[in-house]
């Protein structure tokens, strides 16, 4: 139970240092929304089943369940930003 506590107070973080939020890509105009349990992308949730995340190089994955279909999904956080599939999105 503490080893969960934590992970999620690290992912959460305090004000730069968590992915949860909402993102806006402005070049595309899609938007990212990143909690604890879901994922908003492209007019789609996907459940978030787990999170693993790298503080050395400030990574996060989420393995996320598509509609049966499991993949991970890779931000990178650049300040209060996020970087996913290459692309910025600001934090908004």
């Amino acid at each position: 139970m503490a080893a969960v506590l934590g992970m999620a107070f690290l992912l959460a973080g305090c004000g730069d240092d968590g992915i949860y939020g909402d993102y806006k890509n402005e070049q595309y105009g899609l938007i990212l929304k990143i909690s604890e349990k879901n994922i908003e992308y492209k007019g789609k949730t996907l459940a978030v089943e787990s999170w693993g995340n790298n503080e050395k190089e400030k990574t996060y994955t989420a393995r996320v369940n598509a509609s049966g279909y499991k993949m991970n999904m890779r931000f990178v956080k650049k300040g209060n930003d996020v970087v996913y599939q290459g692309a910025l999105f600001k934090a908004d």
